[in-house]
């Protein structure tokens, strides 16, 4: 039976369970055969836990720590296990119909002798059945199948599409620092460009960490990548705006070119017009000088003409 004062606490709240596990961390949860269906208990601590024979039907475990905890022949069906850390923790005929296991936490020391599931979920909101026909349900032995490839696989999803150059970067630098031991067992490409990729680890290895490395590895690389593609495209503006400046400063001149010629033209025009006034003003001077000639002769020959009247 379930201990009062342990599950007085937890029925209080995860705010105030966990501080009360801070206060009392030498007390082991007593928690067995206590009826917490559809209880809320997203990240509580219940490390080291008993829950045996518990009511955890409907209830959202989410990211809620259980690592160590005894959930032996415990309710689990319809329970939300996604993130739930469940290292070393103790299963054996718990009943897991209907729980979504998406990113849950196990390893070699998670026990699952004996447990009872007729099919599971591996994305939250009741996608990714397994087995994928509705009407079909696990043999004997299909779910500890399931849960053994489920240890050696990590699945990265991306909802926005994926940068190939930036994960197979990331990707390289894993395999180097984990000596090769991780490979890349699918790709699917599902509906609204989201990307699933299926990363096969060692069965020791810490899930958690590696697909946290992995991401935080991508997105460095993404960034990376994205800070090149700007300079190269603003290389590329660069140099398209100075071959616009080129070209408005042809059109410019070009533009300027005939009022050039006009102006070039109007010169050569009054050039040509002075040049002509000119000619006629000295022309009109020859001919008054010619005049004045003219006038001096014929005053010469009348006075001489004069004179020979006067010799008759």
């Amino acid at each position: 039976m379930a201990n009062e004062k342990h599950l007085a606490a937890l029925l209080q709240g995860v705010e105030a369970w966990n501080n009360w596990r801070l206060n009392n961390p030498s007390e082991k949860p007593n928690l067995s055969q206590a009826d917490l269906s559809k209880a809320d208990l997203r990240g509580a601590n219940l490390t080291g836990a008993d829950l045996s024979n518990a009511d955890l039907s409907n209830a959202d475990l989410g990211r809620t720590d259980l690592s160590n905890a005894d959930l032996s022949n415990a309710d689990l069906k319809q329970t939300n296990l996604v993130r739930t850390d469940l290292l070393d923790a103790q299963l054996t005929g718990a009943n897991l119909t209907g729980a979504c296991i998406e990113d849950w936490h196990i390893n070699n020391g998670t026990k699952f002798e004996g447990i009872a599931c007729d099919y599971i979920y591996l994305k939250a909101g009741g996608q990714e059945r397994r087995p994928h026909d509705q009407n079909q349900y696990f043999e004997s032995g299909e779910f500890a199948k399931l849960v053994e490839q489920l240890q050696e696989t990590v699945d990265l999803i991306f909802t926005d599409g994926i940068d190939w150059k930036a994960f197979f970067g990331s990707f390289v630098e894993l395999q180097g620092k984990t000596a090769g031991e991780v490979s890349i067992r699918a790709i699917e490409k599902k509906s609204g460009g989201v990307f699933a990729l299926v990363v096969e680890v060692p069965t020791p290895a810490d899930k958690a960490e590696i697909e946290r490395s992995l991401r935080e590895k991508y997105d460095r690389e993404l960034a990376m990548l994205e800070a090149q593609y700007k300079d190269r495209l603003q290389e590329q503006i660069d140099k398209h705006q100075k071959q616009n400046t080129d070209l408005m400063e042809l059109v410019r001149v070009l533009a300027e070119k005939p009022n050039n010629l006009l102006r070039e033209a109007s010169k050569n025009e009054s050039d040509t017009r002075r040049e002509i006034e000119n000619r006629y003003k000295a022309q009109l001077l020859a001919k008054d000088e010619h005049i004045d000639f003219l006038k001096q002769e014929l005053e010469t020959l009348r006075k001489h003409n004069l004179e020979l009247i006067g010799t008759l």
